[in-house]
Protein backbone atom coordinates (compact mmCIF):
# COMPACT_ATOMS: atom_id res chain seq x y z
CA UNK A 1 0.00 0.00 0.00
CA UNK A 2 2.78 2.41 0.80
CA UNK A 3 4.48 1.76 -2.51
CA UNK A 4 1.25 2.32 -4.41
CA UNK A 5 0.61 5.61 -2.66
CA UNK A 6 4.14 6.86 -3.46
CA UNK A 7 3.75 5.93 -7.13
CA UNK A 8 0.39 7.71 -7.33
CA UNK A 9 1.88 10.85 -5.79
CA UNK A 10 4.79 10.84 -8.23
CA UNK A 11 2.42 10.35 -11.12
CA UNK A 12 0.19 13.20 -9.94
CA UNK A 13 3.17 15.53 -9.62
CA UNK A 14 4.35 14.72 -13.14
CA UNK A 15 0.90 15.35 -14.56
CA UNK A 16 0.64 18.66 -12.69
CA UNK A 17 3.99 19.83 -14.05
CA UNK A 18 3.10 18.88 -17.61
CA UNK A 19 -0.20 20.69 -17.34
CA UNK A 20 1.47 23.76 -15.88
CA UNK A 21 3.96 23.98 -18.76
CA UNK A 22 1.50 23.20 -21.53
CA UNK A 23 -1.69 24.96 -20.45
CA UNK A 24 -1.76 28.68 -21.50
CA UNK A 25 -4.77 29.35 -19.36
CA UNK A 26 -2.96 28.46 -16.17
CA UNK A 27 -3.08 31.52 -13.88
CA UNK A 28 0.42 31.06 -12.54
CA UNK A 29 2.08 30.73 -15.92
CA UNK A 30 0.09 33.58 -17.43
CA UNK A 31 0.98 35.83 -14.52
CA UNK A 32 4.69 35.11 -14.90
CA UNK A 33 4.44 35.65 -18.63
CA UNK A 34 2.76 39.03 -18.11
CA UNK A 35 5.38 40.12 -15.61
CA UNK A 36 8.27 39.17 -17.89
CA UNK A 37 6.64 40.79 -20.92
CA UNK A 38 5.89 43.99 -18.99
CA UNK A 39 9.46 44.39 -17.78
CA UNK A 40 11.07 44.23 -21.20
CA UNK A 41 8.96 46.88 -22.94
CA UNK A 42 9.32 49.25 -19.97
CA UNK A 43 13.12 49.09 -20.21
CA UNK A 44 13.06 49.56 -23.94
CA UNK A 45 10.65 52.47 -23.75
CA UNK A 46 12.84 54.32 -21.23
CA UNK A 47 15.91 53.86 -23.37
CA UNK A 48 14.07 54.96 -26.47
CA UNK A 49 12.63 57.94 -24.63
CA UNK A 50 16.07 59.05 -23.48
CA UNK A 51 17.48 58.71 -26.97
CA UNK A 52 14.59 60.65 -28.42
CA UNK A 53 15.03 63.43 -25.85
CA UNK A 54 18.77 63.65 -26.56
CA UNK A 55 18.13 63.71 -30.27
CA UNK A 56 15.41 66.33 -29.97
CA UNK A 57 17.59 68.49 -27.74
CA UNK A 58 20.45 68.20 -30.18
CA UNK A 59 18.20 69.10 -33.06
CA UNK A 60 16.67 72.01 -31.16
CA UNK A 61 20.10 73.34 -30.25
CA UNK A 62 21.74 72.94 -33.61
CA UNK A 63 19.21 72.98 -36.38
CA UNK A 64 16.06 74.96 -35.52
CA UNK A 65 17.44 78.18 -37.02
CA UNK A 66 19.77 76.52 -39.50
CA UNK A 67 18.27 78.50 -42.34
CA UNK A 68 18.71 81.80 -40.49
CA UNK A 69 22.27 81.05 -39.24
CA UNK A 70 22.08 82.99 -36.02
CA UNK A 71 25.22 81.23 -34.79
CA UNK A 72 27.86 78.94 -36.35
CA UNK A 73 26.66 75.44 -37.18
CA UNK A 74 29.58 73.94 -35.23
CA UNK A 75 28.12 75.19 -31.94
CA UNK A 76 24.86 74.56 -30.17
CA UNK A 77 22.74 77.42 -28.93
CA UNK A 78 24.00 77.00 -25.37
CA UNK A 79 27.61 76.99 -26.55
CA UNK A 80 26.99 80.18 -28.54
CA UNK A 81 25.56 81.90 -25.46
CA UNK A 82 28.58 80.83 -23.41
CA UNK A 83 30.92 82.24 -26.04
CA UNK A 84 28.99 85.51 -26.09
CA UNK A 85 29.30 85.83 -22.33
CA UNK A 86 33.04 85.20 -22.46
CA UNK A 87 33.62 87.31 -25.58
CA UNK A 88 30.94 90.04 -25.74
CA UNK A 89 32.36 91.37 -28.99
CA UNK A 90 31.42 88.23 -30.96
CA UNK A 91 28.81 88.72 -33.68
CA UNK A 92 27.46 86.31 -36.28
CA UNK A 93 26.10 86.72 -39.77
CA UNK A 94 25.10 83.89 -42.08
CA UNK A 95 26.81 81.29 -39.90
CA UNK A 96 30.15 83.14 -39.76
CA UNK A 97 31.53 85.13 -36.83
CA UNK A 98 33.19 88.53 -36.58
CA UNK A 99 34.23 91.26 -34.14
CA UNK A 100 31.85 94.10 -33.29
CA UNK A 101 34.64 96.52 -32.33
CA UNK A 102 36.70 95.80 -35.44
CA UNK A 103 33.59 96.20 -37.59
CA UNK A 104 32.88 99.68 -36.16
CA UNK A 105 36.50 100.86 -36.25
CA UNK A 106 37.71 99.08 -39.38
CA UNK A 107 36.94 101.95 -41.77
CA UNK A 108 38.52 104.72 -39.68
CA UNK A 109 41.68 106.37 -40.98
CA UNK A 110 43.00 106.57 -37.41
CA UNK A 111 43.99 102.91 -37.55
CA UNK A 112 46.24 103.33 -40.56
CA UNK A 113 47.80 106.51 -39.21
CA UNK A 114 48.83 104.71 -36.02
CA UNK A 115 50.20 101.69 -37.82
CA UNK A 116 47.39 99.31 -36.84
CA UNK A 117 45.75 97.12 -39.46
CA UNK A 118 42.30 95.80 -38.64
CA UNK A 119 41.67 92.27 -39.85
CA UNK A 120 39.31 92.30 -42.82
CA UNK A 121 38.17 88.78 -41.99
CA UNK A 122 36.97 89.88 -38.55
CA UNK A 123 35.63 93.29 -39.56
CA UNK A 124 33.62 91.81 -42.47
CA UNK A 125 32.23 88.95 -40.30
CA UNK A 126 33.80 86.25 -42.43
CA UNK A 127 35.46 83.92 -39.89
CA UNK A 128 34.54 80.22 -39.90
CA UNK A 129 35.95 76.85 -38.88
CA UNK A 130 37.06 75.84 -42.35
CA UNK A 131 35.79 73.07 -44.60
CA UNK A 132 37.17 70.05 -42.76
CA UNK A 133 34.66 67.23 -42.47
CA UNK A 134 35.56 66.58 -38.82
CA UNK A 135 33.61 68.64 -36.32
CA UNK A 136 36.41 68.45 -33.74
CA UNK A 137 38.86 70.01 -36.19
CA UNK A 138 36.51 72.88 -37.08
CA UNK A 139 35.85 73.59 -33.39
CA UNK A 140 39.59 73.65 -32.69
CA UNK A 141 40.14 76.11 -35.54
CA UNK A 142 37.41 78.42 -34.23
CA UNK A 143 38.81 78.37 -30.69
CA UNK A 144 42.29 79.15 -31.98
CA UNK A 145 41.10 82.04 -34.15
CA UNK A 146 39.04 83.60 -31.35
CA UNK A 147 41.84 83.30 -28.81
CA UNK A 148 44.42 84.75 -31.20
CA UNK A 149 42.18 87.66 -32.18
CA UNK A 150 41.34 88.45 -28.56
CA UNK A 151 45.07 88.88 -27.82
CA UNK A 152 45.87 90.79 -31.00
CA UNK A 153 47.02 94.42 -31.00
CA UNK A 154 44.41 95.42 -33.58
CA UNK A 155 41.54 94.11 -31.45
CA UNK A 156 42.78 95.91 -28.34
CA UNK A 157 43.15 99.12 -30.35
CA UNK A 158 39.58 98.80 -31.67
CA UNK A 159 38.33 98.14 -28.13
CA UNK A 160 39.99 101.31 -26.82
CA UNK A 161 38.56 103.38 -29.68
CA UNK A 162 35.06 102.04 -28.97
CA UNK A 163 35.36 102.87 -25.27
CA UNK A 164 36.56 106.40 -26.02
CA UNK A 165 33.69 106.83 -28.45
CA UNK A 166 31.18 105.74 -25.80
CA UNK A 167 32.74 108.11 -23.26
CA UNK A 168 32.63 110.91 -25.83
CA UNK A 169 28.91 110.28 -26.40
CA UNK A 170 28.25 110.54 -22.66
CA UNK A 171 30.25 113.75 -22.45
CA UNK A 172 28.43 115.21 -25.45
CA UNK A 173 25.07 114.27 -23.96
CA UNK A 174 26.01 115.91 -20.65
CA UNK A 175 27.25 119.03 -22.42
CA UNK A 176 24.03 119.25 -24.44
CA UNK A 177 21.91 118.97 -21.29
CA UNK A 178 24.03 121.59 -19.52
CA UNK A 179 23.83 123.91 -22.52
CA UNK A 180 20.01 123.70 -22.59
CA UNK A 181 19.83 124.49 -18.88
CA UNK A 182 22.26 127.39 -19.34
CA UNK A 183 20.24 128.86 -22.22
CA UNK A 184 16.98 128.69 -20.27
CA UNK A 185 18.66 130.44 -17.30
CA UNK A 186 19.86 133.24 -19.60
CA UNK A 187 16.30 133.82 -20.85
CA UNK A 188 14.97 133.99 -17.29
CA UNK A 189 17.68 136.50 -16.31
CA UNK A 190 16.69 138.71 -19.26
CA UNK A 191 13.06 138.56 -18.17
CA UNK A 192 13.98 139.62 -14.63
CA UNK A 193 16.17 142.43 -15.95
CA UNK A 194 13.23 143.69 -18.04
CA UNK A 195 11.06 143.77 -14.89
CA UNK A 196 13.64 145.78 -12.93
CA UNK A 197 14.43 148.18 -15.76
CA UNK A 198 10.78 149.02 -16.38
CA UNK A 199 9.89 149.27 -12.66
CA UNK A 200 7.42 146.42 -12.89
CA UNK A 201 6.28 144.48 -9.79
CA UNK A 202 7.94 141.17 -9.07
CA UNK A 203 4.57 139.40 -9.42
CA UNK A 204 4.81 139.97 -13.18
CA UNK A 205 7.66 137.46 -13.35
CA UNK A 206 5.44 134.36 -13.20
CA UNK A 207 3.03 135.80 -15.77
CA UNK A 208 5.83 136.68 -18.18
CA UNK A 209 7.30 133.19 -17.82
CA UNK A 210 3.94 131.61 -18.58
CA UNK A 211 3.47 133.89 -21.61
CA UNK A 212 6.84 132.95 -23.06
CA UNK A 213 6.18 129.24 -22.54
CA UNK A 214 2.89 129.57 -24.42
CA UNK A 215 4.89 131.13 -27.27
CA UNK A 216 7.15 128.07 -27.38
CA UNK A 217 10.14 129.39 -25.45
CA UNK A 218 11.94 126.72 -23.39
CA UNK A 219 12.51 128.09 -19.89
CA UNK A 220 13.11 124.92 -17.88
CA UNK A 221 11.34 124.10 -14.63
CA UNK A 222 13.07 126.34 -12.07
CA UNK A 223 13.45 130.06 -11.22
CA UNK A 224 9.83 130.80 -12.07
CA UNK A 225 8.63 132.31 -8.78
CA UNK A 226 8.68 135.94 -7.64
CA UNK A 227 11.17 135.00 -4.91
CA UNK A 228 13.58 133.78 -7.55
CA UNK A 229 13.04 137.06 -9.38
CA UNK A 230 14.05 139.03 -6.26
CA UNK A 231 17.22 137.01 -5.80
CA UNK A 232 18.16 137.34 -9.47
CA UNK A 233 17.69 141.13 -9.38
CA UNK A 234 19.91 141.41 -6.30
CA UNK A 235 22.55 139.33 -8.04
CA UNK A 236 22.42 141.41 -11.24
CA UNK A 237 22.57 144.68 -9.27
CA UNK A 238 25.61 143.54 -7.29
CA UNK A 239 27.49 142.48 -10.42
CA UNK A 240 26.62 145.69 -12.27
CA UNK A 241 27.66 147.88 -9.32
CA UNK A 242 31.00 146.12 -8.99
CA UNK A 243 31.62 146.42 -12.71
CA UNK A 244 30.82 150.16 -12.73
CA UNK A 245 33.04 150.91 -9.76
CA UNK A 246 35.86 148.88 -11.31
CA UNK A 247 35.55 150.84 -14.55
CA UNK A 248 35.62 154.19 -12.71
CA UNK A 249 38.79 153.14 -10.90
CA UNK A 250 40.50 151.89 -14.06
CA UNK A 251 39.69 155.02 -16.13
CA UNK A 252 40.39 157.50 -13.29
CA UNK A 253 37.05 159.11 -14.01
CA UNK A 254 36.05 162.14 -11.96
CA UNK A 255 32.97 161.61 -9.81
CA UNK A 256 30.45 163.59 -7.85
CA UNK A 257 28.34 162.15 -5.05
CA UNK A 258 24.70 162.96 -4.40
CA UNK A 259 23.18 161.92 -1.08
CA UNK A 260 19.48 162.03 -0.39
CA UNK A 261 17.50 160.99 2.63
CA UNK A 262 14.40 158.88 2.36
CA UNK A 263 11.83 157.61 4.84
CA UNK A 264 9.77 154.48 4.39
CA UNK A 265 6.14 153.98 5.37
CA UNK A 266 7.29 152.42 8.61
CA UNK A 267 9.21 155.61 9.45
CA UNK A 268 12.59 153.94 8.88
CA UNK A 269 15.21 156.35 7.62
CA UNK A 270 17.54 155.52 4.76
CA UNK A 271 20.24 157.24 2.77
CA UNK A 272 20.34 156.97 -1.02
CA UNK A 273 23.74 157.39 -2.66
CA UNK A 274 24.09 158.41 -6.30
CA UNK A 275 27.24 158.78 -8.35
CA UNK A 276 27.74 161.04 -11.33
CA UNK A 277 30.61 159.82 -13.43
CA UNK A 278 31.72 159.04 -16.95
CA UNK A 279 31.42 155.36 -17.78
CA UNK A 280 33.54 154.03 -20.63
CA UNK A 281 34.61 157.58 -21.52
CA UNK A 282 31.03 158.54 -22.28
CA UNK A 283 29.10 161.59 -21.06
CA UNK A 284 28.66 161.72 -17.26
CA UNK A 285 25.49 160.12 -15.94
CA UNK A 286 23.84 159.69 -12.55
CA UNK A 287 24.05 156.15 -11.26
CA UNK A 288 22.30 154.69 -8.27
CA UNK A 289 24.99 153.20 -6.06
CA UNK A 290 23.40 152.01 -2.83
CA UNK A 291 20.63 152.39 -0.28
CA UNK A 292 21.80 152.40 3.33
CA UNK A 293 19.44 152.06 6.26
CA UNK A 294 20.14 154.53 9.09
CA UNK A 295 19.68 153.67 12.71
CA UNK A 296 19.76 157.37 13.56
CA UNK A 297 20.21 160.58 11.62
CA UNK A 298 23.23 161.87 13.50
CA UNK A 299 26.41 162.81 11.69
CA UNK A 300 28.37 160.12 13.54
CA UNK A 301 26.02 157.40 12.39
CA UNK A 302 25.92 158.70 8.81
CA UNK A 303 29.70 158.83 8.50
Amino acid sequence: HLLLRRRRRQTDKQLFKEKKNSDPDDPVSSEETCISSSKTPSKISKLDQKQLEDASEKNSNTNPFNEVHLWPSEWTYNQWIQKKVRYPWLICDNGKIGCLYCKNVGELKTCKSQGVEISTEWSKINVDGGTNSKLVTRLSILRHKISRHNRSKAHKFALNISREKTHSKLSTSFETSTSKHYQSTIKIFRTVYFIAKNNRPFDDHSDLIELQQMNGVLLGQTLHSRYSSTSIIDHIATKMRNKIVQNIIETNSKISILIDESTTNSSSSGMIIYLKASILYDSPVFIFLDLIELKSQTSINIT
